[in-house]
């Protein structure tokens, strides 16, 4: 065999070789084409529609708001504002335990689910208080407030009067002779507010000696004792203008109890008092 031979047989061996594995190159591309035969569609329908996909994502996203539909689920919701507040949910436990020093709510006192505290429970840094002195604290600033107050002027003048003129005076400015032997001035509702005694003692009138032409005292006295059914300022202002009318129409003076000239400082001091009292029993 000569050379040429050789070269001839190692030449045809190799394209036989190389056509061997270009067949073995080509077969799993058939094989792949054949199992996803949509495959290389799908790439050609990308590559020819991707222009207008994304045109179409354009024009999706130019549209107007009141062409876009919102699911049901998140109508309501709103952003900027504040949520709706939940509901209060109330649990209900029957077989609550007393905390000693907790105070209940009522709401569960009333329905029994939980038991009032006792009264051996701490107050929690509250002072301790006597309920015996506050009450006690109590009544003695009301006795304080409505203690009695008791107001005199007395009608008196140079000379003694006589019982029969005394007697017509004391009925000229509404007061009537009482029981107990005094002249008093009633209310609407048949209160006394204001009495009038006799200066001579035993402070009485009878009717024989109110009758008696010859009999003569020596004045009278108003006095009022706060509190009464009306109102302090006005029974003071009735009783200094009634002792006022009487002392005009006996030709007298007023005097206080210790039979010193009344002025009218004095009186204004009187219907301040009463004013003072009124307030302090409000």
């Amino acid at each position: 065999m000569n050379e040429l031979q050789v070269v001839l047989i190692i030449i045809a061996a190799a394209i036989i070789v190389g056509l061997y594995y270009f067949q073995q190159q080509k077969v799993p591309a058939a094989v792949q084409k054949k199992l996803n035969p949509s495959h290389d569609s799908s790439l050609n329908q990308l590559k020819k529609g991707g222009s207008s996909s994304a045109k179409n994502a354009t024009d999706r996203a130019l549209l107007d708001e009141d062409e876009l539909v919102i699911p049901d689920n998140q109508l309501g919701l709103t952003f900027g504002e504040e949520f709706e507040k939940p509901k209060e949910v109330v649990l209900e436990e029957e077989n609550l335990k007393e905390i000693v020093g907790f105070t209940a709510p009522s709401a569960l006192v009333s329905s029994n689910k939980v038991p009032k505290p006792t009264d051996d429970s701490p107050s929690f840094g509250s002072p301790s208080v006597d309920k015996k002195e506050i009450k006690k604290t109590k009544e003695d600033k009301k006795s304080k407030e409505i203690e009695p107050q008791v107001f005199a002027l007395i009608v008196m003048g140079s000379d003694n009067f006589f019982m029969s003129k005394l007697n017509q005076t004391l009925h000229g400015v509404g007061l009537v002779l009482s029981d107990k032997g005094i002249f008093v001035k009633n209310d609407s509702n048949g209160n006394e507010i204001i009495r009038v005694a006799n200066l001579l003692e035993p402070g009485t009138f009878s009717k024989e000696q109110l009758e008696d032409e010859n009999l003569t005292s020596l004045g009278v006295v108003l006095i009022l004792e706060l509190p009464t059914s009306m109102k302090a300022p006005a029974v003071m202002h009735d009783m200094i203008l009634m002792a006022r009318k009487i002392s005009q129409r006996l030709n007298a003076r007023l005097y206080d109890i210790n039979r010193q000239l009344i002025k009218e400082s004095d009186l204004q001091k009187m219907r301040n008092k009463a004013i003072k009292y009124e307030t302090s029993a409000i």
